[in-house]
């Protein structure tokens, strides 16, 4: 039955087939958090008007150059500045890089218009702090392949958030993780130094610790 215990949050009692085991499992974030008009109107309004306005104007300017341009500038600044610079390496100092080429991934993170290297850390940090509740800067998300294809690994949100120093986010040899790939490239020519990955132990230690709670 669905209700409100251990200290308010919700809970859904279920049964685990062919057996008399009953577990409680939270609701999941994405459904129960109160979404604000800033999530509306910004997040998905913004992004709906780049794309309609992309799709109005592509039969006129379209060029294979210009789709190749648009690719790389992409990952230009998705990869090496929001995921690699902004993310990984300023929010949670999951790797050190020499001061030139962390000035040079974090302007890459500029071009990408989500603010500054400050702003966009201080807001990824709260957003760790308050995870899915009310004071999250962020929309909730669950880590799936799909996100992390387009998002050079982020997708995997859920990883993330069990070990947020990882400069790992796919910890399995199947979850693409490219931003990985990178930071692994610049450890092995010598300019990532400090790259912090959790263990083997720690993961067997989350796994169980979540099994644990699900009871």
């Amino acid at each position: 039955m669905p209700g409100l215990q251990d200290g308010g949050e919700n809970h859904e009692e279920q049964k685990i087939p062919f057996s008399d085991v009953v577990v409680k499992r939270k609701d999941r974030a994405y459904w129960v958090r109160k979404w604000r008009t800033w999530d509306v109107t910004i997040s998905i309004g913004l992004m709906v008007h780049v794309h309609v306005m992309c799709l109005w104007y592509a039969g006129s300017t379209f060029s294979w150059g210009g789709l190749l341009m648009a690719l790389f500038l992409t990952t230009f600044v998705g990869l090496f500045g929001i995921s690699v610079s902004y993310h990984r390496n300023l929010a949670h100092r999951a790797f050190n890089v020499p001061k030139w080429l962390e000035y040079l991934l974090a302007y890459c993170g500029v071009l990408a218009f989500q603010g500054d290297p400050m702003f966009w850390v201080s807001m990824h940090r709260l957003h760790h702090q308050f995870t899915d509740k009310d004071r999250d800067p962020h929309t909730p998300t669950e880590g799936f392949w799909l996100i992390a294809l387009v998002t050079y690994g982020e997708g995997w949100h859920n990883n993330h958030h069990a070990f947020e120093f990882s400069a790992r986010h796919g910890h399995e040899w199947w979850q693409f993780d490219p931003g990985w790939y990178f930071i692994r490239l610049l450890e092995l020519v010598g300019l990532a130094t400090h790259v912090k990955v959790p263990s083997e132990m720690q993961k067997q230690r989350m796994a169980l610790s979540k099994g644990a709670n699900t009871t």
